[in-house]
């Protein structure tokens, strides 16, 4: 799967996900400090499903309708990172 990662995922998972053979764009490496809007439509454009635990990327995508895949990773959630890369 192709993905991005906001700055918000450490680089943990990100390493994780790369191992797994995934191809993971991430934010903290290539473009630190990038605004939301932009990440969205970096995503939308290259359609990969964005990684982050930012929760304005909701607003984006709902209210704006800017429509992209999206899967939100809460600090709260009890969830190694392992598990999240079987997840995915």
């Amino acid at each position: 799967m192709n993905f991005i990662a906001d700055e918000g995922l450490d680089k943990t998972l990100v390493m994780l996900l790369r191992a797994s053979g995934h191809d993971v764009f991430y934010f903290a490496e290539e473009a630190q400090s990038t605004d939301d809007e932009t990440i969205l439509d970096f995503a939308n454009k290259e359609n990969r499903i964005l990684l982050t635990r930012d929760k304005d990327f909701g607003e984006l995508i709902y209210r704006l309708q800017k429509v992209n895949p999206t899967f939100h990773c809460y600090p709260t959630w009890r969830c190694t990172h392992q598990k999240l890369v079987k997840l995915l």
